[in-house]
């Protein structure tokens, strides 16, 4: 049996687009690792960058960061050993779906990109921002993910779904770098555009949709 490591984070505001300020995408990114130490290796990889650039407590969050930070990190991730999914949702005026709903919605279209590529016996463990949620409302997103994707695929995909703090957590640092990107280029940003063709090789699939 082979354990997946995948981690899970998003861009933009799954609110309705009526809503002042609320972003015209949605983009659920993952980077996914498939074996034990890939994950370990790009973590490694992403703590030599903040010694390289002299910032030790650096946090890549990609909306926060300036340009030369972002150029550094994606340069430093370019070949490390993981790949990366998105589901990406435009929203429309007459947006039916909750907030909740939304961010339900392109979690389980992300992780169910997996199931054609990983092997039968594969199971999963997402690890998540747990940042911006309250513990209850965790705990009923990481039931109801775990049991959407596994009815959606047919198998039992999902082992864990567990909640990080995204400052303590790199690889939660990079999934917020793939969305970040994803929504970016997808709106013709040129630097996301830029830093998505150095990201060619990490690339995997991508699932648009409408809300």
């Amino acid at each position: 049996m082979s354990n997946i490591l995948v981690s899970l984070d998003e861009s933009g505001d799954p609110g309705s687009i009526t809503k002042g300020g609320s972003s015209p995408l949605f983009v659920v990114g993952l980077a996914v690792f498939t074996t034990e130490g890939s994950a370990a290796s790009t973590e490694a990889r992403i703590q030599r960058l903040r010694e390289e650039l002299r910032r030790p407590q650096q946090e890549f969050r990609y909306a926060r960061n300036n340009q030369q930070s972002r150029s550094a990190f994606v340069a430093a991730t370019a070949n490390s050993p993981f790949t990366y999914y998105a589901a990406v949702l435009s929203k429309g005026k007459n947006q039916r779906e909750s907030g909740a709903d939304l961010f339900m919605t392109a979690c389980i279209q992300a992780l169910t990109l997996l199931a054609p590529v990983l092997q039968q016996e594969a199971q999963v463990t997402v690890v998540y921002d747990e940042t911006t949620r309250e513990r209850k409302v965790l705990r009923q997103f990481e039931s109801e993910l775990r049991k959407s994707v596994n009815n959606t695929t047919g198998r039992d995909l999902i082992r864990n779904v567990t909640p990080r703090n995204s400052s303590a957590s790199d690889i939660v640092q990079l999934a917020d770098y793939v969305s970040g990107i994803i929504s970016r280029s997808e709106r013709n940003d040129p630097a996301a555009i830029t830093f998505r063709q150095q990201w060619a090789k990490r690339e995997g699939e991508l699932w648009h949709g409408s809300a």
